[in-house]
């Protein structure tokens, strides 16, 4: 018994409701897909300050400590650099 006799089963016959089921099954997907894209654009506008001014605000808050500074000069806003990290890790595993 495969997933379409299943769903005429559950819905009571072939009276179009199988129809909408498949277009529910495709919005699911669509939606699946979409979903990160839209993750994306909310992190990235906010770290670059385009959704709110956070960075604008943190900066006027926090620009004369210099842990501050360094901590924005060193962490990325979004994709980490997978290069630095590795160095790093490099660095307290290994003996310089």
């Amino acid at each position: 018994m495969n997933s379409d006799s299943l769903l005429e089963i559950q819905s009571g016959g072939n009276d179009g409701s199988t129809f909408l089921a498949n277009l529910w099954g495709s919005r699911r997907l669509a939606l699946a897909f979409l979903s990160p894209l839209f993750l994306w654009t909310l992190f990235s506008g906010q770290a670059n300050g385009s959704i709110t001014n956070a960075v604008e605000m943190a900066t006027k808050r926090y620009g004369k400590d210099p842990a501050f500074n360094e901590y924005v000069e060193t962490v990325p806003k979004i994709v980490p650099n997978i290069f630095r990290w590795l160095k790093q890790l490099a660095k307290g595993l290994l003996p310089v």
